[in-house]
């Protein structure tokens, strides 16, 4: 286990020192990222500690779900083409490609004044922008900043919250244990 100094990660280290952070969030399941991302979307890994095999996919009610049916405005931009994770849930995640555009949309939405009420960014795990200990983490960094400083000097920044997570918040480690839960 190590850590980055403010020299290597300045970017992170200034809106740490300027904005909220948490350091007690702590991963739903014990396990990958991929029963994680299910718990971010539906609250729920409906019972998978590993990944889903390749086709399947689950019916759980997800947050997106819950804001189309509340009339609140939505999109997922993909920093890579194809990886929207909406689509392990189904029938509602393939109902709705109409609200899934690759990032460039963002930048186009922040400069309209069209972001809709809740956006969700996926990370560039396949250009190799996801932070993972075994990459390089400073495309991360900027990739993160270039997404960051856009809202920032947005018409939209005023009424904005950005929330960034990593999966796995903390990884399998932490410096205090979790909360008790149920068995």
């Amino acid at each position: 286990m190590g850590y980055y100094t403010g020299d290597e990660l300045n970017y992170y280290y200034f809106m740490a020192s300027n904005f909220a952070t948490s350091d007690r969030w702590f991963s739903p399941l014990m396990s990958r990222t991929q029963p994680n991302r299910l718990y971010l979307f539906a609250a729920t890994s409906a019972g998978h500690a590993n990944p889903l095999k390749l086709g399947e996919s689950l019916p759980n009610t997800t947050i997106f779900e819950l804001l189309e049916n509340a009339g609140i405005s939505w999109k997922i931009y993909l920093s890579d083409p194809n990886t929207a994770f909406i689509g392990e849930f189904q029938p509602f995640g393939s109902q709705h490609n109409d609200k899934i555009e690759p990032l460039d949309a963002y930048f186009e939405d922040l400069k309209n004044g069209t972001l809709p009420s809740v956006a969700f960014i996926e990370g560039g795990y396949k250009s190799g922008l996801d932070e993972h200990p075994d990459k390089n983490i400073q495309p991360g960094a900027a990739h993160v900043a270039s997404v960051i400083n856009a809202l920032m000097s947005s018409s939209s920044w005023k009424d904005s919250v950005f929330i960034l997570t990593f999966d796995e918040g903390g990884n399998f480690f932490d410096h205090v244990p979790p909360q008790p839960a149920v068995s």
